[in-house]
């Protein structure tokens, strides 16, 4: 693992975001949602979870699927297939195990769904632990943990004095490796314990505004 600031994950947040889609949790007129950000200024850093799950960055409500033309006394039919890669930041360990149970039924069940596919391939998953539970929160029943890295391409834990990042795909290593960053040795540096109820942070209260 890598430990960083949190200056050093913002900045690293700006460069993804001049390079792909950066999709993180943000507040929309008063409501947290996964959403499109331009920089990590619009990111909230400190929440639960978002009020909605990120489905919509792979089922849009609507999208193009085909144009069709008419060519002579023929007709052309073209297909649109979804283009650009995303990033999608501060996934909560619940919602990446949501998007394992859509793999299952859109990718690994016949018939594949060709553009959830597609959307799949250019997603990059980076997840943030979740350093508090609320009452209405149950990962531990069924299985996961707040900690939990399953679906994950980077996983990024809080810990006192900043962020340990870990690579946990080919995918994610590679952003992380072409990110330009610093990074310390992460020595007695160990991610925060998470096991109990109510937790308490290791970083200083947080506004949540930004």
């Amino acid at each position: 693992m890598s430990m960083i600031s949190r200056e050093t994950l913002a900045n690293w947040l700006d460069d993804l975001a001049q390079e792909q889609t950066l999709i993180a949790p943000k507040d929309v007129a008063g409501v947290l949602l996964y959403h499109p950000v331009q920089n990590s200024a619009e990111v909230v850093w400190k929440y639960i979870r978002p009020v909605m799950s990120f489905k919509d960055a792979f089922f849009p409500a609507t999208e193009r699927l085909l144009t069709i033309e008419k060519n002579g006394q023929g007709v052309k039919l073209e297909e649109f297939r979804p283009e650009g890669q995303q990033i999608l930041f501060g996934v909560r360990p619940c919602d990446a195990r949501g998007l394992l149970a859509l793999d299952a039924l859109f990718i690994e069940t016949e018939p594949v769904d060709s553009y959830y596919a597609r959307r799949r391939e250019n997603t990059t998953i980076v997840g943030l632990a979740c350093t508090e539970m609320a009452d209405t929160c149950f990962c531990t029943s069924t299985g996961g943990a707040p900690d939990d890295p399953t679906g994950m391409d980077v996983m990024v834990y809080p810990v006192e004095g900043g962020y340990q990042i870990q690579s946990l795909t080919e995918k994610g290593a590679q952003i992380w490796k072409d990110a330009g960053r610093s990074s310390r040795p992460d020595n007695n540096l160990h991610p925060m314990s998470v096991r109990t109820r109510h937790l308490q942070s290791a970083e200083p209260p947080m506004s949540s505004e930004k």
